[in-house]
């Protein structure tokens, strides 16, 4: 019997410890699925953290880039508008300038025509003397009248000339 109960002692202690080693191996299992659980969940709402984060800075880049597009759009029609202005500065500058040009023309043409009116008016009050001589013609002497005509004549070639030279300059010959 002595065998038999040393048998039985060992498969009751091989049983104990099978028993214990089941029980604390059940025990370590439940608490570790209840570690990965825990983590489980804790990575969960770390994540949802993570997700509402990126999705915030998601809507601050669209916010972003809508803003952006906004001020080159804003931007465009400013330089547009820029544009615009000094194209209309140029062509004012231009306008201007050709108006200078044109009054410098036309103090050129008065300055000539007062030339020529001056010669003119010359001539014609040598013709208005040389008409008082030949009405009295006996009074004075042939050759002082021949001489007071030619001067009177040469006065008045030079303003036709003068004329002739104005006329031709307006019409930019």
């Amino acid at each position: 019997m002595g065998d038999r109960r040393i048998a039985w002692i060992v498969t009751t202690c091989l049983l104990v410890l099978a028993l214990g080693a089941s029980s604390a191996a059940y025990v370590y299992s439940n608490n570790s699925a209840r570690e990965w659980q825990v983590r489980s969940q804790q990575l969960s709402a770390e994540l949802a953290d993570m997700t509402a984060q990126r999705q915030q800075v998601q809507g601050l880049l669209d916010a972003s880039q809508a803003a952006l597009a906004e001020t080159k759009d804003s931007l465009d029609e400013v330089s547009g508008k820029y544009n615009d202005a000094a194209k209309r500065i140029r062509d004012l500058a231009d306008e201007k300038a050709q108006a200078g040009d044109t009054v410098g023309v036309l103090g050129t043409a008065v300055q000539r025509s007062r030339s020529v009116a001056v010669q003119l008016d010359e001539c014609v009050a040598g013709l208005q003397e040389l008409q008082d001589y030949l009405i009295d013609l006996d009074s004075y002497d042939p050759s002082v009248v021949l001489r007071v005509a030619e001067e009177i004549n040469v006065g008045c070639d030079r303003a036709q000339a003068a004329s002739d030279a104005f006329v031709t300059w307006l019409e930019g010959d």
